[in-house]
């Protein structure tokens, strides 16, 4: 909180020094500089929650305290050169926004914001462990030895009793004083833009952006497939961008050129942590599946690259010209270089994974890494050209081509074999592969306008995109779009129909998957196993918009909009997305009534998609295949009325969000999986909240008021089903993010300067 009301006074500072600047015009008379303000508001607030919930503040902050609820300050010179905008909302929280704005009108402008946003994943999760630097996650050490030797204990007795029952007997004691975590970061984003020259022929800008996110996120880590461990991955890094651009116009065009540079810094690049189950390192050709009956083996501590410091940069052109007076081009290009030298890491942490256990070396010596630092880097280009041209007769033509390429320039590089979950030297030769790709769309366009009956459009487009390493070589979408534009009356309408098609050139290489090994394992993947973002498909879209003014201060807009996919060829995967949305806004916006809206929104999607249950090894039993089609609505309910009257002010509004989910489950009798049990609880939720404000003014200058919001969360989800801190073969943080009744209450005080 300190930090936000700090950055409040020093923006507050730098307005008031720009206020007070003498005029660029050395000698002239001082023009007049007039100051209005919107209400000052200031709250006391209150909260009573009934669970530890994240969720209802998961991106806000209604916590106790107060707050600066709204300022807005605007100045304007007489001469109106001069303007200066400053804006607070929610201070000293940690949704607070402070920006601000000063314009000198053909000289300069700057704009200043810091715009703090929080996201809180889950409250009181439960952890073993302790994080005792930024990125280690340690457990005690008796802790860890008590569960080895009672596992090796066991072992010696009978490997069939290492199972859930046991597992879970010994862990609960440990859970019962484990160390409670909120899962939750803070992101703070700072802008500033200084434009030079904002009336004349060229102009200047140079803008600085930084972002600084601090905090805790759920991370899914692994020892094996049965030693999953869920932990808060430690948040600390900062994004800066820097881009300095000139502008130039003339009386047939524009152009601008510029220079973007964006780094990234990460303060947490590698996570360590602690194998609850052993306390010492060990290796066997099962290790992965401990602790179970199969090995009680493993590393005692885990780790992973997190995301690691980068650079990039880029030059990039844009503008337009008219070529005559009923045509003209529009183009930019940016081409742009990526670059990370990140140390790489041993493959393991785990000591014993040496010569001893079949390793060419000992593989937790990063000395026997391919490399000493990752070297990686990659250019990226692009190109767009948009030209049009006006006829006679109300006719317009157009024609656009944009082109973006991604190359990997890095060195492709070898490895030996690699470490499976920390536990087990895998003799199986890798190599790093360079996935390439090129976009290309190409598109033409014929309009005519008829007058009253508005403008219609013919639209032809083909997207092509090649790739490398890929399944598929090209893939190639071509669209037919017919639009309508037009306003009937004071009714305006807008609708749009999409169809076309999307085709494989050439055959779907399902043997890409290999491209990553040195020498063929044998492919595993269904040949008729398709990714939907390469996969042949036919493609329906539309959308139609009604916008109906009435009786002078009443509107009614309604809208309807939706798509079909269907995925012609593939057996398996993604075979067919379809949704809809409609809707309805209506509102009225003037008058002693105030102003009033009710709004109703429905989405409606049904995806459905096939498997084939195959195990370790490839299948090609029909009755193991596996077939799912789940369905989800989503609906938006609102209703909101507000009204300045007099001597008084009142908002009210009332929202609700509801999703029903379900999912439809098949699997022939006789197969693997034999029966698919379908469930009901596909992301089901519902929110309901009333929000108000109602403000009375005590004296010309002052009002005092009441600000109330009433919330109530439930959810019903097969994620989240039968959770706990332990499940078989995983431990899991278990934060709370789930029901929740809410009541915030604030008392207000408005003052008018």
């Amino acid at each position: 909180m300190f930090r936000n009301w700090t950055n409040c006074t020093i923006l507050l500072t730098a307005a008031s020094l720009l206020i007070i600047a003498p005029s660029p015009q050395a000698g002239a008379e001082e023009p007049s500089f007039k100051i209005t303000m919107d209400p000052i508001i200031f709250e006391g607030n209150y909260l009573d929650q009934d669970t530890d919930s994240s969720r209802s503040q998961e991106y806000r902050d209604l916590s106790d305290g107060f707050r600066l609820t709204q300022l807005n300050l605007r100045g304007l010179s007489s001469d109106l050169k001069r303007e200066l905008r400053f804006q607070v909302l929610n201070g000293g929280k940690d949704d607070a926004f402070y920006g601000l704005t000063y314009d000198v009108g053909g000289a300069w402008r700057l704009e200043l914001s810091y715009d703090n946003i929080p996201h809180r994943f889950g409250n009181n999760g439960l952890t073993l462990w302790t994080l005792k630097t930024p990125g280690s996650w340690e457990i005690q050490d008796p802790v860890q030895q008590a569960l080895q030797g009672a596992i090796a204990d066991q072992a010696a007795i009978n490997r069939g009793g290492i199972n859930f029952a046991f597992l879970n007997g010994l862990i609960q004691p440990f859970l019962s004083v484990a160390n409670e975590v909120d899962v939750a970061l803070q992101r703070r984003r700072t802008k500033a833009r200084l434009e030079l020259g904002s009336a004349a022929a060229g102009d200047w800008a140079l803008e600085y952006r930084h972002e600084a996110r601090n905090g805790l996120r759920a991370y899914g880590t692994s020892f094996g497939f049965n030693n999953v461990t869920e932990l808060p991955e430690p948040i600390s890094y900062d994004t800066t961008d820097a881009i300095l651009s000139g502008t130039w116009k003339w009386d047939s065009g524009i152009a601008t050129v510029g220079y973007r540079y964006s780094k990234f810094e990460n303060e947490i690049s590698t996570l360590v942590w602690d194998n609850p189950w052993r306390a010492t390192d060990a290796s066997d050709g099962a290790a992965y599946l401990a602790p179970s009956g199969s090995s009680i083996g493993g590393s005692s501590r885990g780790f992973v690259d997190l995301a690691p410091d980068s650079d990039a940069s880029a030059f990039f052109a844009n503008g337009r010209f008219d070529l005559t007076e009923n045509s003209w081009l529009q183009a930019a290009v940016t081409y742009g270089k990526q670059k990370q030298d990140d140390p790489l890491l041993p493959f393991t942490l785990n000591t014993a994974i040496n010569t001893s256990v079949g390793a060419p070396f000992d593989a937790s010596d990063p000395a026997n890494q391919v490399i000493g630092s990752a070297d990686r880097k990659s250019t990226t280009s692009r190109l767009a050209l948009d030209y049009g041209l006006r006829l006679d007769g109300g006719w317009q033509v157009g024609a656009r081509y944009s082109y973006l390429d991604y190359e990997d320039d890095s060195e492709r590089l070898e490895f030996p074999g690699y470490v499976r979950y920390h536990a087990v030297w895998e003799d199986i030769g890798r190599i790093t592969v360079p996935y390439n790709w090129t976009k290309e769309t190409i598109s033409a366009n014929v309009d005519k306008d008829l007058g009253d009956f508005g403008t219609v459009g013919l639209q032809i487009r083909r997207d092509t995109a090649d790739r490398e390493f890929r399944e598929t070589e090209e893939t190639t979408e071509d669209i037919i779009a017919l639009s309508w534009d037009a306003h009937l009356g004071p009714t305006m309408l807008r609708a749009k129909y999409e169809t076309g098609s999307r085709d494989i050139k050439g055959e779907y290489l399902t043997e890409a998957q290999e491209a990553t090994f040195e020498e063929p394992e044998g492919i595993n993947n269904q040949p008729g196993l398709r990714k939907f973002s390469q996969a042949a498909r036919d493609i329906d879209r539309w959308k139609l918009s009604l916008n109906f003014p009435f009786a002078d201060v009443w509107g009614l807009d309604v809208f309807l909009q939706g798509a079909n996919y269907d995925y012609t060829e593939s057996e398996f995967g993604l075979t067919s997305d379809e949704i809809i949305r409609y809707g309805f806004e209506l509102s009225r916006s003037a008058g002693d009534f105030g102003t009033f809206f009710l709004l109703a929104e429905r989405a409606d999607r049904d995806v459905s998609q096939a498997g084939r249950q195959s195990g370790g090894s490839l299948s090609t039993d029909p009755r193991a295949d596996w077939f799912i089609d789940l369905n989800e609505i989503n609906d938006v309910y609102g209703i909101g009325w507000a009204r300045e009257a007099k001597n008084w002010q009142a908002d009210l509004r009332a929202q609700q969000v509801k999703s029903d989910g379900t999912a439809d489950i098949f699997s022939p009798p006789g197969g693997t999986p034999d029966l698919g049990v379908g469930f009901d609880n596909y992301e089901d939720y519902e929110r309901f909240s009333v929000e108000g404000t109602y403000d009375y003014d005590i004296t010309k200058n002052v009002a005092l008021g009441v600000r109330v919001l009433y919330e109530d969360y439930t959810i019903d989800s097969f994620i989240r089903q039968n959770l706990r801190n332990y499940l078989p073969g995983a431990l899991l943080l278990f934060a709370n993010d789930g029901d929740y009744e809410v009541l915030s209450l604030g008392v207000r005080m408005s003052f008018r300067l």
